[in-house]
């Protein structure tokens, strides 16, 4: 099998249109802030009174809704080809893996499939209502960064810094959620198999490296009881590259 982490960075490729996404809409409010300054700055100077940002605000909510339900509505599509990809892949090496002479392959249900790349919750909320979630905070932070901004009649070299910081905060978001939740299927799938053709014990790898933390680094080539075994990312934390090996 891949590693964890080279098996993330293959499937990261599949975000490149929502990550295109986030350009687009960026450079949409970006254009959107620029009439503002040029309708507000006299004599180089940006003034706008209560009433009148209280007005192009309004205006502007729209737009900010539009972008934040537009990336909600792509990056909800896009996570769940991910991680049915990464399952497919997953278990097909798998079940090589334990019936090398087999060859009555054996597909995961349907049911099994959606439970373990959409269905499944971390405190009690699915992959797909966390996207949600996020994007509802975005738009707040994002209406909350520009009103500041104008309200404190910052330069438009500011407010423009301040947007693309909020959209590259948001675009990182993104792309943890996703990273996390194809270590969490990569090792969800291997553990279905493990238990459905009587493996016994798991062997824990972590990925050793400089930033690895000290419960990973001591669960490195420890041997469980399957039933007994700590799921990575369930019983440590997020982006979590460790994985659970068949031992016997």
């Amino acid at each position: 099998m891949l590693t964890l982490f080279v098996f993330s960075m293959k499937y990261n490729k599949k975000l490149a249109p929502l990550l295109v996404k986030y350009k687009i809409y960026k450079n949409e409010l970006i254009n959107e802030i620029n009439k503002i300054y040029k309708k507000y700055t006299k004599d180089g100077k940006f003034v706008i009174t209560s009433n009148s940002l209280n007005r192009e605000l309004k205006k502007i909510e729209p737009t900010i809704f539009k972008i934040s339900n537009g990336l909600y509505e792509q990056e909800k599509n896009i996570l769940p080809i991910i991680l049915y990809l990464v399952n497919d892949e997953v278990y097909g090496k798998t079940y090589n893996i334990l019936n090398k002479d087999s060859k009555d392959f054996k597909n995961m249900s349907k049911e099994e499939i959606n439970k373990i790349t959409t269905g499944f919750k971390i405190s009690g909320k699915t992959n797909l209502q966390r996207i949600k979630d996020n994007k509802t905070i975005f738009n707040s932070k994002l209406n909350k960064d520009i009103k500041n901004s104008l309200k404190e009649s910052k330069t438009i070299e500011d407010t423009k810094a301040l947007i693309e910081d909020r959209f590259e905060k948001e675009m990182k978001i993104a792309m943890r959620l996703t990273n996390n939740e194809i270590a969490r299927v990569y090792n969800a799938t291997a553990d279905v198999l493990y238990k459905q053709n009587g493996v016994r014990r798991v062997q824990w790898i972590s990925q050793l490296e400089q930033n690895t933390c000290g419960e990973c680094a001591d669960l490195d080539q420890e041997i469980f009881d399957i039933e007994d075994a700590p799921i990575p990312i369930i019983s440590t934390h997020t982006s979590c590259h460790c994985i659970l090996v068949p031992i016997d």
